[in-house]
């Protein structure tokens, strides 16, 4: 493969005026990713769920939350959701922001999940892992309410309530970067003893539903959970990505690779925490990109992937 050395443009220095992508009011969409691999299908700890004390496995196909009640058998029922690449400056101001997910269960309106949402407190949320449970995550002080007292079909979107003044909160933080990763928690309580399962279960990154159960054996990226933010501070290149990028060594020194989905015409570009365009390339034919880093400084940046006429988005750090 013939290493890319990515020319750099919009240097003022040389005459051409530095690109500023706009400010516009979002949304900024990010979706559950992938952060690994099974046996060669993608995988995302990215999501999880909680019975009680206990972690459950991070590779189920739907993530549960609320109460279950039943007598001898009572549990509650805890998610946690973590989106990366949340490119919004520290201290940006949030209009709005709700979390979208497709049920994985038809429920009736009586079948009453109450459920509180935060984020962890955290300039850069990791991971879930089996060893830490949710619940251990610090709350951040903003907390949002969401009482699911709706009907459910199988297979429909549902929408939280706004958790803005939650986002907010993590971007205010003095450590917050942008380009880093938040994490949500949907805690259920003790809603006493029940006949109905005060529950809500919701498709997760590994959505493949089993035949046996009455689905299709097939994975839909249309039903994984997303988060939409709206601010200002949201660049003009409207940021929803149909998926993540596979990029390799990250953070890089020297030289990194980019995979893509195809060989497929695509363009590149770097954008710097400040929103500008400071590298960008046009390729086809390849599905596997070297990009040197020479000419960029270390820092944090956004590479935007547009193939397709799908948009792919990761933040590349070069040290």
């Amino acid at each position: 493969m013939n290493k890319i050395l990515l020319s750099i443009i919009a240097l003022a220095f040389a005459g051409v005026m530095t690109s500023t992508v706009s400010a516009q009011n979002g949304p900024l969409v990010r979706y559950i990713g992938k952060t690994g691999e099974d046996a060669g299908v993608a995988i995302s700890t990215d999501d999880a769920e909680q019975e009680n004390d206990e972690m459950d496995a991070l590779d189920d196909d739907d993530i549960d939350a609320g109460w279950e009640g039943e007598d001898g058998d009572a549990n509650i029922l805890t998610a946690g959701m973590r989106f990366k690449a949340i490119f919004l400056p520290q201290g940006a101001a949030i209009d709005s922001a709700f979390i979208y997910v497709t049920s994985h269960e038809a429920k009736a309106a009586d079948d009453v999940a109450n459920l509180t949402i935060y984020a962890e407190a955290a300039d850069n949320a990791s991971t879930f892992t089996l060893d830490a449970l949710i619940t251990d995550r610090t709350s951040t002080t903003a907390t949002v309410s969401w009482v699911v007292d709706e009907e459910w079909g199988l297979w429909t979107e549902h929408r939280t309530p706004d958790v803005g003044a939650i986002v907010q909160e993590v971007v205010g933080r003095a450590g917050w970067v942008s380009g880093n990763a938040i994490a949500f928690v949907f805690a259920g309580e003790d809603q006493g003893p029940s006949a109905v399962e005060n529950a809500r279960e919701w498709e997760s990154f590994e959505n493949i539903a089993d035949p046996e159960d009455g689905g299709d054996g097939q994975n839909h990226p249309e039903r994984i959970p997303r988060i939409e933010i709206y601010s200002a501070a949201v660049s003009g290149i409207n940021p929803v990505v149909f998926g993540e990028l596979s990029v390799y060594p990250n953070p890089a020194n020297g030289e990194f690779s980019v995979e893509l989905v195809s060989p497929k015409p695509a363009s590149l570009r770097f954008f710097n925490p400040a929103g500008q365009v400071v590298r960008e390339i046009a390729i086809a034919g390849q599905e596997k990109v070297t990009v040197a880093t020479e000419g960029l400084s270390a820092g944090i940046y956004m590479l935007e992937v547009v193939q397709d006429n799908k948009r792919f988005t990761e933040k590349v750090v070069i040290e």
